[in-house]
């Protein structure tokens, strides 16, 4: 290795600190949330950082014997571009990434939301942080400040308004409704047990989401791939622009797979086909043993960016060892450690149950192809898809398959690389999204009848 990349490189350190990202609008109520969690003041609760600077402050504290560092950002704020130049704030997200880095990666995004908010940046910094930052690869949870004077009960907000995030194609992994209001500065008894008892929500919350397995990659390639990001989200948008179709690369397991992974020399890919899902349209690329190890040829072929989502497809009655090692070329070959995987288990009668087939083999050398395997190297997602002859089971899965598939993907972005925040001066134009030759679409609920898993249907464009 050349000494420019040995030096490229920032060492992680083991640590059992777990690194959480607050983030949210200024004057949501993030540093007052801290101070929910800490149980005492150690953020100042003013701050004058406004628009996107990107400015951090990270803050270490102990709860129920668990150390944590919380960090807390600046967010993006509606009518607020411009009022930061853009080079000084790409060099506090550039610095916010190394960071992070050195701090062992990231175990959890707290998405603080006020309950009075609800506008159109709540998209736009959902994006910019879990997607193009976190590249949705760890746990995030919604946190709605803001409700001392709430009528019903806190926690009823969410069933009130948790539309208006699903219309937005928002995942969320759990959520609190909260007071960030100080205990000891209020005299009503009502409002403070509304502060006791938000503490007692948001605790638990972070505590059971937090990641088992920090998210962490190496330096280089985050920065650039969440500054691309960043830039893209940020330009201007153009007149008769239409969003970029979400790129899918799908390996399905065959029932035997005897072939050496990448053994075949012909490695063209098949055409592109666009599968409505749930009412979102997908362009999938379906990968066969011999495409294992072409994530470059993949770039180059269909889309530079990569796909935006990488679907893992197997049985439960295949062999955990067959199925991980696989998993591993596929994950590694087509950037997994920056895209979400997913992992499908046909035939598991239960999430619970694929998970545990899935895990079954944690920490165990699968050195058959040259590779060892845990499963905090492929941050996957287990789904399960049950047999066809329990179809209420099945039909559950599937419409958890579907908002999994739409939410998990990362928002489609394709530029040019220019200079720093070069879209401010107009040179950034998006590249041209490559359908492939031979595309098919299926108008039908493509996932209900496995057609994504299985051959292809003949049904031509």
């Amino acid at each position: 290795m050349s000494q420019r990349k040995r030096a490229s490189r920032v060492p992680v350190v083991a640590s059992t600190t777990q690194n959480i990202v607050v983030f949210g609008e200024s004057g949501v109520g993030k540093s007052s949330l801290i101070n929910l969690i800490a149980g005492r003041s150690i953020a100042a609760t003013s701050s004058g950082a406004k628009g996107c600077t990107f400015r951090h402050k990270k803050y270490e504290l102990q709860v129920d014997d668990t150390p944590y560092a919380i960090w807390d950002t600046a967010g993006l704020d509606e009518g607020a571009f411009g009022t930061v130049p853009a080079e000084i704030a790409e060099v506090h997200l550039k610095q916010l990434l190394h960071d992070l880095t050195r701090a062992n990666g990231i175990h959890l995004l707290v998405y603080c939301v006020r309950a009075s908010r609800l506008r159109k940046t709540l998209l736009s910094n959902y994006n910019l942080f879990y997607s193009a930052i976190c590249r949705k690869k760890v746990p995030i949870v919604a946190v709605v400040t803001g409700l001392e004077n709430y009528e019903e009960e806190m926690q009823d907000w969410w069933a009130a308004n948790e539309t208006e995030f699903a219309m937005l194609k928002m995942h969320f992994d759990g959520h609190a409704c909260v007071t960030t209001l100080d205990a000891d500065k209020v005299n009503s008894p009502i409002l403070k047990q509304r502060c006791h008892a938000s503490r007692r929500a948001v605790l638990p919350l972070i505590a059971s989401t937090c990641a088992r397995d920090r998210w962490g990659t190496e330096q280089d390639g985050w920065v650039s791939a969440a500054l691309a990001d960043v830039r893209a989200m940020f330009k201007p948008p153009r007149q008769n622009t239409t969003q970029p179709t979400p790129i899918v690369a799908l390996y399905d397991l065959p029932a035997r797979s005897l072939d050496p992974i990448g053994s075949v020399k012909d490695t063209s890919f098949e055409g592109g086909h666009l599968v409505d899902v749930g009412g979102s349209p997908l362009l999938v690329y379906r990968i066969r043993d011999q495409h294992l190890r072409s994530g470059v040829r993949f770039k180059k072929q269909i889309a530079s960016r990569g796909a935006d989502l990488l679907i893992f497809c197997t049985s439960i009655h295949s062999d955990t060892g067959a199925s991980r090692r696989r998993a591993a070329a596929f994950h590694g070959s087509y950037g997994g450690d920056m895209r979400p995987l997913l992992v499908v288990v046909r035939d598991a009668p239960s999430d619970e149950s694929a998970y545990e087939w899935w895990h079954a083999l944690d920490d165990v050398d699968l050195g058959k192809e040259g590779m060892t395997d845990n499963a905090g190297k492929l941050q996957a997602i287990v789904r399960a898809l049950p047999p066809s002859d329990n179809a209420e089971a099945r039909r559950t899965a599937v419409a958890r398959l579907q908002r999994t598939i739409q939410t998990r993907s990362l928002q489609p972005v394709e530029v040019a690389p220019t200079g720093c925040f070069g879209w401010l001066m107009g040179g950034r134009r998006p590249a041209k999204l490559k359908l492939g030759t031979g595309s098919t679409m299926v108008m039908e609920d493509a996932l209900s009848r496995c057609e994504v898993w299985v051959p292809w249907p003949a049904r031509r464009l």
